[in-house]
Parts: structure tokens; C-alpha cells; sequence
């Protein structure tokens, strides 16, 4: 599960086929880790919250289906990580 979180943080928004790709254009790192046909079965078993009431939750708040996890990773995020005086935003 640690290198299934890796991979998806990785991921980001990319085109989940092309991360795989073996053309030499992906990165070698996602083929090495697991297939991805592994990855795909992994995301679709995941749910982080109930079905029954996100159609109400997604009308105000897009984020309604991952909002908790994505919250509890902020959180985690800001705690283990400050911003420094010679930061920069590139």
C-alpha cells in the first residue's frame, strides 16, 4: 500500500496509460514498482466515503468524495513540513 500511495501521489493528473508506457518516454520507476493492472485494481477497490450521500456533498464541495483523506494530507503535510525564510514558487 505504501508503494500503491507513492505511485498515485506521483500520478497526479496524468494519463494513467502513459505512466506505463515502455517507449521510453515514462518513468521506468511505476513499471518496476507493480503492473498497471495491479495499480487500476488497487484505485478501484479504494472508497473513502459513502455513496449515499455524496450526490448531495458534490453540489457544494467537488472534492466531496476524497474530502476527509485529502484534508487528514494537508494536515499531515503542513505538521512535517515548514516553508522556509529562502523558499521560492517557481
Amino acid at each position: 500500500m505504501y508503494a500503491f500511495s507513492g505511485l498515485l501521489y506521483m500520478v497526479g493528473l496524468k494519463n494513467l496509460q502513459e505512466i506505463w508506457f515502455e517507449d521510453g518516454t515514462a518513468p521506468d520507476s511505476f513499471r518496476a514498482t507493480m503492473s498497471i493492472k495491479r495499480f487500476a485494481t488497487l484505485l478501484g477497490a479504494l472508497k473513502f466515503d459513502d455513496l449515499d450521500t455524496r450526490k448531495t456533498r458534490k453540489k457544494v464541495d467537488n472534492l466531496a468524495p476524497i474530502r476527509n483523506i485529502f484534508e487528514e494530507f494537508v494536515t499531515k503535510c503542513s505538521s512535517y513540513y515548514q516553508v522556509g525564510e529562502y523558499a521560492t514558487i517557481d
